[in-house]
């Protein structure tokens, strides 16, 4: 199974899919290759951040989870 892409970059912003606007709208980029990305937020499949030109880029999940990560910490403290 492949991990979708929950989060990508608005600005300097680490933004959860949940967070933005649908499609092209959402103004987000790929945290690992800062290619624009699009917001799919379909009925039918887990909502997530797809590259907008189909591009395949094998670093954008982990480089996602690894920022989100350090934004938790930083909050926390810990």
């Amino acid at each position: 199974m492949e991990l979708k892409l929950p989060f990508g970059l608005q600005g300097d912003v680490l933004k959860h899919v949940s967070e933005v606007e649908r499609g092209l709208a959402c103004d987000c980029v790929c945290p690992a290759c800062k290619s624009p990305l699009v917001a799919k937020k379909g009925s039918q499949m887990t909502h997530h951040f797809a590259h907008h030109k189909g591009d395949t880029c094998e670093h954008a999940v982990e480089t996602a989870l690894h920022l989100a990560a350090k934004d938790v910490l930083m909050a926390e403290k810990h």
